[in-house]
């Protein structure tokens, strides 16, 4: 067994070592229309009125007062949506987004859409930030910025907000309540336990890449996204080592109801498809281009694409539909028909309209005054085309689960 572990481990570095090598992207240098310095703090619930109130207080209760918080009330039958409301004229930092049940995944990335921070994080409706939690974070993430992401301990709490002692999830010392995680992900990807846990935060450049949490990976798309996250990007292990967050324990909570929501058996078919996606990241990507920009194609075949005429893709995207991607450089009329599904990207010198129909729009110069989220700044040309094959290359890759998502529905 642990000859075998030894080596998916070693698969794994190798394809991150693959992936550095081939497409230099710090998450830093992808610029967003975000707020310098701003934490953008989700907060989804669903029914928990009960510790609601806790949950908003810790976060306002920040030392780092630089964040805004977007509570996204996903349905819920109880209070929590008028617990939520309460709190948008005691505090301007405040939003609140009221949607119909979606599930986790969808409350996530409708609160993703709306943020405005130049770093991301989320955090559950029962569960508390300590005082310095993100203060800490933060300053990992401004001291380094190979840094993309950074995650620290917590400390187990009951649904009376007292330490929960004895459960042995990582607890050092034993008996304390507190889980020091491992302070490597080297096994995130090939071992079945997510040891990231819940306090964490990433760059909005991150997030730009990797898309959306999984809307197919229902209880377990905090773990999907953080193993992407871990393929693409640098994940660092906060050097303060006491706990900055408390994870509650009740009876009504995901955790409580493991064994027959199934959370921590769907974790080994998770790892399948990660191998079967961290596989489909080393393969040449064939880039359909509109446009002319010698030097930007340079940088396209420096990180391993293939470029083709954006004339010849509609009868390439009927043979091999998961390895191709359309790239505009310019914003020139498009010269083909674009299937539905293929990755699009437009590539300009500077922020303009013309960006609705990609999913995402790159320029080289400054989106200051660019208002439309589609647009991101990327001013090396390397780092620009690491950015299109790595993202489209994710996008396929959901594709391609959602495409399996409908066959297991279909065999359900």
């Amino acid at each position: 067994m642990q000859l075998f572990k030894r080596f998916y481990v070693n698969t794994f570095r190798h394809q991150k070592n693959y992936i550095e090598k081939h497409f230099p992207l710090f998450s830093a240098d992808v610029g967003c229309c975000g707020k310098a310095g701003m934490i953008s703090v989700v907060l989804p619930v669903f029914n928990c009125e009960k510790y609601l109130d806790e949950a908003i207080l810790s976060v306002l209760g920040q030392t780092y007062t630089n964040l805004e918080l977007i509570i996204v009330d996903d349905g819920s039958a109880d209070r929590s949506g008028e617990i939520a409301d309460s709190y948008l004229q005691a505090d301007e930092r405040v939003r609140v987004i009221h949607q119909r049940n979606m599930t986790l995944p969808f409350a996530l990335n409708n609160g993703f859409s709306a943020a405005n921070g130049e770093f991301y994080t989320w955090t559950s409706a029962d569960n508390r930030m300590l005082p310095q939690c993100l203060e800490l974070l933060c300053s990992e993430l401004l001291s380094d910025r190979s840094c993309d992401m950074v995650y620290g301990n917590m400390r187990l709490i009951d649904e009376n907000g007292d330490i929960l002692r004895g459960r042995g999830w990582y607890e050092i010392p034993p008996l304390s309540g507190n889980v020091i995680l491992p302070d490597s992900t080297a096994s995130l990807n090939t071992t079945a336990n997510n040891t990231i846990g819940a306090a964490f935060l990433y760059r909005a450049g991150a997030a730009q890449t990797l898309g959306g949490y999984s809307e197919y990976k229902f209880m377990l798309e905090d773990y999907d996204y953080f193993m992407r996250m871990n393929s693409f990007f640098s994940i660092k292990h906060l050097l303060h080592m006491r706990p900055i967050y408390e994870y509650r324990m009740h009876s009504d909570s995901l955790t409580a109801h493991d064994a027959e929501l199934g959370i921590t058996a769907s974790r080994p078919r998770l790892m399948e498809l990660d191998e079967v996606r961290r596989e489909f990241y080393t393969k040449t990507l064939n880039i359909y281009l509109d446009g002319s920009d010698p030097s930007f194609e340079n940088a396209l075949s420096k990180v391993g694409c293939i470029l083709r005429s954006a004339k010849a893709m509609e009868r390439a995207a009927a043979y091999s539909p998961m390895n191709l991607a359309y790239v505009n450089i310019g914003g020139i009329a498009p010269t083909c028909d674009i299937p539905e599904g293929v990755p699009k990207f437009l590539v300009a010198q500077n922020a303009a309209d013309g960006a609705v129909g990609y999913d995402a729009a790159i320029c080289r110069n400054s989106i200051s005054s660019a208002d439309d989220i589609r647009w991101i700044c990327i001013k090396g040309d390397h780092a620009a085309a690491s950015y299109i094959a790595l993202r489209a290359k994710n996008d396929l890759m959901y594709k391609y689960e959602a495409e399996i998502s409908q066959n297991d529905k279909g065999t359900a």
